[in-house]
């Protein structure tokens, strides 16, 4: 049996207001856990089934890192979710969309790390990614707050950055557990197959980009990147982004 789902909080009187015509309340606090593997999503301990969605974030109160997280994991999951109802479904603006993209990549056929969004997993050899992206990956398997939570993945670093209809594979070797974290990686030119890069193709049309780069642990898709600094690969591959990029605008 499907549902009507509300999510927000009680002190937001609009939420108040409409708390009598849905089927299930969300607090926008609960523990919210979505295993995309099995794309299951629990709150509080439950299972959550629902086929209509209204929410919104509670600017009545003091956020928090859990507020704020829990706010994204529910749009991403909901965005990759066709079939549920909600207003203004064709608007993203600048909402963080890293787990809806991990679902669109496994759609596609692209590997995916085993991944929950939550307070943590029971799984071992994990790390941690934030929901809306910027700090980098941490291992742990808990958080107090909402996070990605990702199966390790040991391998060579690949970055590939799709430009109009040009293609560029780069590796990073590092010893470090996010590369970022390197004040010298190595980078070099790198190989990834064409069905990848068809398939990292299929996963930017759908988001409507022309321009990104997908970073991958050998041919594990971790995450796309819609306006990449590519500066240091363009050194490497002797200005060929850079000339991609202008070439690309002028047609």
């Amino acid at each position: 049996i499907m549902a009507s789902l509300l999510f927000g909080q009680r002190s937001d009187p609009n939420i108040e207001v409409l708390i009598p015509y849905f089927d299930i309340f969300v607090d926008q606090a609960s523990v919210i856990h979505w295993d995309l593997d099995q794309d299951a999503l629990f709150v509080d301990g439950v299972s959550c089934i629902f086929d209509s969605y209204f929410g919104r974030a509670n600017v009545f109160e003091t956020n928090t890192h859990v507020k704020y997280n829990n706010f994204y994991i529910m749009r991403n999951y909901v965005e990759s979710h066709g079939d549920i109802a909600r207003y203004n479904s064709g608007y993203r603006g600048e909402v963080p969309f890293k787990l809806h993209n991990l679902m669109l990549a496994r759609r596609v056929g692209l590997k995916v790390p085993y991944t929950e969004a939550g307070l943590g997993t029971q799984r071992e050899d994990s790390i941690l990614k934030p929901v809306t992206g910027g700090a980098h990956v941490v291992r742990g398997s808990r958080s107090l707050v909402p996070m990605i939570v990702q199966d390790r993945v040991i391998g060579l670093n690949k970055r590939l950055f799709i430009i109009g209809d040009d293609a560029f594979c780069f590796g990073l070797r590092s010893d470090y557990l996010d590369y970022r974290d390197d004040p010298e990686p190595s980078l070099f030119i790198s190989e990834i197959s064409d069905a990848i890069v068809e398939k990292t193709r299929r996963v930017m049309f759908e988001l409507g980009l022309t321009f990104g780069a997908a970073d991958f642990i050998d041919e594990t898709f971790l995450e796309i990147n819609t306006m990449p600094m590519f500066v240091a690969f363009d050194q490497v591959a002797d200005g060929a982004i850079a000339k991609s990029i202008h070439y690309g605008l002028r047609g």
